[in-house]
């Protein structure tokens, strides 16, 4: 009988210690740069092991870059959540350890979003980036996006533009419309819309600058296409139609508003997030 037990306890005690070591890994870092590496060159090197198929090692500098590039190169916040994320998210669908590694990542930024405040805030963004990418992962968006509405729900109103495609796949719209500020939301939208305006890329040709900015105001029409349908979905139709007029405005009458049009009438827009 004793013997028995411990057969059938150490297939048990095995996976337990195995699902030790694999919550541990975010924490365990084995790789690190060189000394001079810069950080475009760690990010090249992760990318060209994960084509090369060096897996683990990719694994291991995607760890590294998003843990500690900011220590190295402040300026490389925009690539940390765009450029590096899709790379090593692409690794995750291929590699179950990276996998689990960016999900540990994900899971230790959701639990920082109940500080509340500005740390709260970025880890909210960062938990949505990560899941956009990975894609399928609408329920972590939302839970996040409660956690800190619930917190601090002010900031909630400021980051509820990027939580919306996920509040809109689960039918959110009363959550989604609670945090919805039409003036803040738009404001942001035109904002940002300006800014880029602004400041156009100067080696491009005519024809590359005007295809660039047909798919900027096609960024913006999707954005407040959700706005205008979150509103609508909620009996805020006066709201729904100033979100169209501001809209047009903004991007001028040679552009198309086809997404906001359609989302006036109820007509869900395209989910276009990163994954």
């Amino acid at each position: 009988m004793r013997d028995k037990t411990a057969a059938v306890r150490r297939p048990a005690l095995a996976g337990l210690f195995a699902a030790v070591l694999v919550s541990a890994t975010p924490c365990a870092q084995a790789w690190e740069p060189p000394a001079g590496a810069s950080a475009h060159e760690i990010l090249i090197g992760a990318r060209k092991d994960a084509d090369e198929g060096r897996f683990a090692v990719a694994a291991e500098k995607h760890l590294w870059f998003h843990e500690h590039v900011l220590e190295r190169d402040p300026a490389m916040s925009g690539v940390r959540m765009s450029f590096a994320l899709s790379a090593w998210a692409s690794l995750a669908h291929r590699h179950a350890p990276a996998m689990t590694q960016l999900l540990a990542v994900r899971d230790q930024a959701l639990a920082r979003i109940d500080a509340g405040g500005r740390p709260g805030q970025q880890a909210l963004g960062e938990v949505i980036h990560i899941n956009n990418y990975l894609g399928g992962q609408s329920e972590s968006t939302r839970d996040a996006f409660k956690r800190l509405a619930d917190r601090d729900p002010v900031l909630a109103e400021r980051d509820v533009l990027d939580a919306l495609p996920a509040l809109i796949q689960l039918n959110e719209f009363e959550l989604a419309s609670q945090h919805l500020r039409v003036d803040a939301v738009v404001g942001r939208v035109e904002s940002l819309y300006k800014l880029i305006q602004e400041h156009p890329p100067s080696k491009l040709s005519a024809s590359e600058r005007a295809e660039m900015l047909r798919s900027q105001q096609r960024v913006i029409d999707v954005q407040l296409a959700r706005v205008v349908l979150v509103l609508g979905k909620e009996r805020r139709d006066a709201e729904a139609e100033q979100v169209l007029a501001r809209g047009r405005a903004l991007l001028g009458p040679e552009a198309s508003v086809h997404h906001m049009t359609q989302a006036l009438r109820g007509i869900t827009p395209p989910d276009d997030r990163d994954g």
